[in-house]
């Protein structure tokens, strides 16, 4: 079923087979190759900013609620993770650093940095720890999106079911194997950088929230209003 695939792939997704028997049949050989090729493209991205539109959908009330703001990305090198690390830890690593802020209709957002994710209103310097991961809404869209911008196949193997969805050959599906504020993720990806570009995370009760990322652009020197927030990675 994998004989073409990279062997050091094969170690893995064999390690994971050991280590999570009963999803075994969940991986599927063009999974397996989309997230390989994923994850190639994505080790070419050291920083990422953007805007974006957030669209929250509230199926009881048949309506839905805007937001926008930008996003900023500046990415730690790139380490190796064994399967049982990938299995326990969805979170970035300690010098990644993640920046959301929504402008509109209120000014707040998150900041991951240290590997810990913080909370803010009003003012980014102000910030408190979000002490509950993946239960709050925005701690659980910020953990699934860096899952996602991080595209450790290792990691996404064994935190959620893949799928390619059908109507789009650059795009998946990921349901999480445990409990959390969303029950489904679609992400799309470019098919140039690999870079993600949209993702709609839907809840249990039928609500979902979508993020669309525009002016996007890739390993450019971050903007100051990012810049001023992100911690420096260390010099090597």
């Amino acid at each position: 079923m994998f004989g073409h695939l990279p062997f050091a792939l094969l170690i893995i997704l064999g390690t994971l087979l050991c280590l999570t028997p009963a999803r075994a049949f969940e991986f599927n050989e063009d999974v397996v190759e989309f997230l390989q090729k994923l994850a190639e493209q994505n080790q070419a991205i050291h920083t990422m900013s953007a805007n974006f539109v957030q669209v929250k959908r509230v199926a009881v009330l048949n309506r839905s609620l805007d937001s926008q703001g930008y996003f900023c990305l500046r990415k730690a090198p790139a380490v190796a993770e064994s399967p049982e690390m990938a299995a326990t830890e969805n979170a970035p690593k300690p010098s990644d650093a993640l920046l959301f802020t929504y402008t509109k209709p209120l000014v707040s957002g998150f900041i991951f940095r240290d590997g810990q994710g913080h909370l803010w209103q009003d003012n980014p310097r102000k910030t408190f720890v979000a002490r509950v991961p993946g239960q709050n809404v925005v701690v659980a869209v910020a953990e699934h999106t860096f899952a996602l911008l991080r595209a450790n196949p290792v990691t996404l193997l064994a935190n959620y079911t893949v799928s390619l969805l059908r109507n789009n050959s650059h795009a998946l599906r990921l349901i999480p194997h445990r409990q959390t504020y969303f029950s489904r993720i679609d992400a799309l990806f470019n098919r140039e950088d690999g870079g993600l570009r949209k993702i709609q995370l839907l809840e249990a009760n039928g609500d979902s929230v979508e993020i669309t990322f525009q002016n996007v652009h890739v390993n450019d020197i971050l903007p100051e209003r990012c810049d001023t927030y992100l911690p420096k990675l260390q010099e090597e």
